[in-house]
């Protein structure tokens, strides 16, 4: 056991209160030459005690420099699972809508498959058929309705609905309005009747858009009202749609005014029930 002397443990005390202001987070100063009065055994323990310190204040350090990389490392990693998971979702509901669109798309088409769809009033021997008596003709702010046989038709302006070469409708006040009263007007005086949304453009050919050509570009736009409609409440029973392109001007392409009006959807109202 080693003994101290007043004096000399008073020496030793001031030796160490260095390490205990630092604590831990900086290494331990090294103790170099004997301090007065303290034997060289007791010198030689407090400079065993203080190199073990430094060497476990080092270890200490080695640790944590590596628990610190092994952290970023495992961020990094759930940063790129995050990543990677954010994709697959986005894939996935992008998977989700295309397999919903392709379900509208073969409902239409086989509803479409011999139908009338677009060809006008239907015969009067055909069962079903309403006298054109029964249709009466609605109003419709922004809207132009006209009789056609026994069928009536709805216009809607494209450059209202549309931008140039482009089938997703603008999100306007204006057309929402327009589409709710449409769907309005079809549920409270034409609720029986068999309706197709038929597309329609000017004579320009395709160039700075992802269609191909006008039939598509055309069929794409009466999609979208097509869409517009059941999203509002109309049944996929009711419904048809068809694209037809430059084939059926309302006026002549040759100027700017006849382009425009050629540019429409008509939603058709047919005299055939849908029931």
């Amino acid at each position: 056991m080693i003994s101290l002397s007043k004096s000399q443990f008073s020496t030793l005390f001031l030796a160490l209160i260095p390490l205990c202001v630092m604590g831990c987070t900086v290494a331990p100063p090294r103790i170099s030459g004997y301090p007065t009065g303290v034997p060289p055994a007791t010198h030689q323990a407090l400079q065993q005690q203080h190199s073990n310190l430094i060497a476990r204040f080092e270890e200490l350090n080695a640790r944590t420099a590596s628990l610190d990389a092994d952290n970023q490392r495992l961020q990094a990693h759930l940063a790129q699972q995050q990543q990677q998971t954010s994709k697959m979702q986005a894939s996935l509901q992008q998977s989700r809508d295309t397999v919903a669109d392709l379900r509208d798309e073969l409902t239409i088409e086989r509803r479409n498959q011999g139908s009338y769809a677009g060809q006008g009033a239907l015969p009067s021997t055909e069962v079903g058929y309403t006298p054109p008596s029964n249709l009466p003709l609605a109003n419709i702010p922004g809207a132009d309705i006209k009789q056609d046989g026994g069928d009536l038709r709805i216009r809607l302006d494209g450059a209202q609905l549309f931008a140039s070469g482009k089938a997703s409708i603008k999100n306007t006040s204006q057309n929402s309005k327009l589409i709710d009263d449409v769907v309005s007007t079809i549920q409270s005086q034409y609720p029986q009747q068999r309706v197709t949304v038929e597309g329609h453009t000017d004579s320009d050919p395709i160039r700075r858009s992802s269609w191909k050509n006008n039939e598509e570009l055309s069929l794409g736009r009466a999609r979208a009202v097509y869409h517009a409609l059941r999203k509002r409440g109309l049944p996929e029973s009711q419904l048809s749609v068809a694209g037809y392109g430059s084939s059926r001007p309302l006026a002549d392409n040759n100027s700017p005014a006849g382009k425009a009006r050629n540019r429409r959807v008509e939603i058709v109202i047919h005299a055939q029930s849908a029931r």
